[in-house]
């Protein structure tokens, strides 16, 4: 198949899907990729040069950047003549990959605007893969992030927001076919949207993520993600916090991208607290790889994380899981088997942590590999993903 793939995705692990998902397929299909050129748009442009790793440029036959904002503009503010220029270089991407004639379209969403715009355009069969739905949108804990602000503030975010989700809902709604990577993904779109989303489960890299010889297991534990509230940092922070101090392990935080208020508000509760709090920004994966091994556990807690790739990196290095009983963590930890799936609070997740830390799971590193390697990793991922790209290019029945 040639199949045109559009992305802006952040650093982060849905890139480092996409990235995966190219270089492991690559040499069956084509692929020609289609970015933005975000110039001062960029709010994670800090982040980019950490994220090389995962340039997709190596494996597809052609990449084009369109840039979005008048090349004379310094530092342009987020309004609707911005959200205009973002929404004319996708019209001219999806005219030029109708006019290359490909199989299908492979569209990812935008840090942005969310369900890209092209999609509204595409005379092309398109594949929008949407990791979860525009939680600005449609969730309560993201709606109030400017509640605080003053009242111009407000008013001007106010009917932005309001562009924002009709632009995104139009977008999904216009889409040839959507998968997800869960099953929660799937009800939270159904109920979004009003669309099916069929659910195409991600995978992990099982070649790099896996128990690194010669590495010893510390008392040490991991939390990985974005610094930001979403992912719960500081709930792992506090959780630890109700452990004794003589047994207290040390906290390692991995991330890629973050919110600077935030980070010193988890690094100051971590001081107030006695928590030994340790950040690692932009690590690569073989050294990810290595930390999971050396971990006594990985602890996440994201609220309403649609899939989680962190627990199946974790177990797949023999590492075992706490994390809290809800979202796409239900489909990937087993309970009892891989890891402990605790109510979210902070005393369930000192608990789950306690309990790992004394052996309850009995299982060795290379038991606790296996309960993930056959259904997790890259060549059962890809092959469900090429599956849904035919289903929409029209070569098989969906």
């Amino acid at each position: 198949m040639r199949v045109a793939i559009y992305h802006n995705l952040p650093p982060g692990g849905a890139l480092r899907v996409l990235h995966e998902f190219v270089r492991q397929s690559h040499a069956e299909h084509e692929y020609d990729l289609y970015t933005l050129d975000l110039g001062p748009f960029d709010t994670f442009a800090y982040a980019r040069d950490r994220a090389e790793r995962h340039d997709l440029t190596p494996w597809v036959a052609n990449a084009y950047r369109y840039p979005v904002a008048p090349a004379w503009l310094p530092r342009p503010a987020w309004t609707p003549t911005s959200l205009a220029w973002i929404a004319r270089a996708q019209r001219r991407i999806a005219a030029d990959v109708d006019a290359r004639g490909y199989d299908v379209a492979l569209v990812y969403s935008c840090h942005l605007t969310h369900s890209p715009g092209l999609l509204r355009h595409l005379r092309t069969p398109s594949l929008y893969y949407m990791n979860e739905p525009r939680r600005r949108s449609f969730e309560a804990g993201y709606q109030a992030l400017d509640r605080g602000a003053p009242f111009p503030r407000r008013a001007a975010a106010w009917g932005l927001e309001r562009l924002l989700r009709r632009q995104d809902a139009a977008s999904a709604v216009a889409a040839g076919r959507i998968v997800t990577n869960s099953y929660y993904s799937a009800e939270s779109i159904r109920r979004a949207y009003g669309r099916d989303a069929a659910v195409c489960y991600l995978g992990i890299d099982t070649a790099t993520f896996d128990i690194v010889p010669g590495v010893e297991r510390s008392h040490s534990v991991m939390s990985v993600g974005a610094l930001d509230r979403s992912k719960g940092h500081d709930l792992v922070v506090r959780a630890l916090a109700m452990l004794p101090p003589a047994s207290r392990p040390a906290l390692d935080l991995v991330y890629e991208r973050c919110d600077p208020a935030f980070r010193a508000e988890v690094e100051a509760m971590a001081e107030n607290e006695g928590v030994d709090l340790r950040l690692h920004f932009g690590i690569a994966d073989a050294e990810l790889a290595r930390m999971y091994s050396r971990a006594a556990a990985t602890v996440v807690s994201a609220r309403l994380e649609p899939f989680g790739l962190v627990p199946l990196e974790s177990v797949a290095c023999g590492t075992p899981v706490v994390a809290t009983r809800e979202a796409g963590y239900r489909e990937t930890v087993v309970d009892g088997v891989n890891g402990y799936l605790v109510d979210r609070s902070v005393p369930a997740l000192a608990e789950g942590i306690t309990r790992v830390l004394a052996g309850g799971l009995g299982r060795r590193p290379e038991e606790l590999r296996w309960t993930v390697v056959p259904r997790w990793g890259w060549d059962a991922a890809v092959k469900r993903q090429v599956e849904q790209l035919a289903v929409t290019a029209g070569e098989l029945r969906g």
